[in-house]
């Protein structure tokens, strides 16, 4: 599994992230299941989990990690969105749109990877780069 956390300066509401989350996979085509804790999108091999905890909390282990956000959001973050999905390059492609759509609904996002914890600033017009290894992999139908 792999991971991509979202940080935002807005707070996440859990009805609107999990409505965000089943509207998205209606119009990206995939398949999409409500279970107790999580959004789960996709089919195997490219699956996505995608929390309700929004709790900016949720995020951080530290207050290192605390500064480290609010030096990049210009605050303290608001939300915090979890996605975990598969291994596959496909799972990848899916995180990262929806990872990217998220950052066009609630502003100012900052990104973290599990893989390298670096966090990157982006805002509705940015360019969306992720620090882990990127394919041209276009997203699974």
């Amino acid at each position: 599994m792999r991971d991509i956390g979202v940080f935002t300066s807005k707070g996440v509401p859990t009805e609107q992230l999990v409505d965000f989350v089943r509207s998205y996979s209606l119009r990206v085509g995939q398949p999409c299941e409500k279970r107790h804790d999580e959004s789960v999108v996709g089919s195997p091999p490219n699956v996505l989990y995608v929390f309700d905890g929004t709790a900016a909390t949720n995020g951080y282990f530290s207050e290192e990690e605390l500064q480290r956000v609010e030096s990049r959001l210009g605050s303290a973050p608001q939300g915090y969105v979890s996605i975990h999905f598969t291994s596959s390059d496909g799972a990848f492609a899916l995180a990262d749109a929806l990872a990217h759509e998220i950052s066009r609904t609630w502003e100012w996002i900052c990104r973290q990877s599990d893989a390298n914890r670096s966090l990157k600033r982006t805002g509705l017009a940015a360019v969306y780069r992720i620090p882990m290894r990127r394919s041209s992999v276009p997203l699974p139908r």
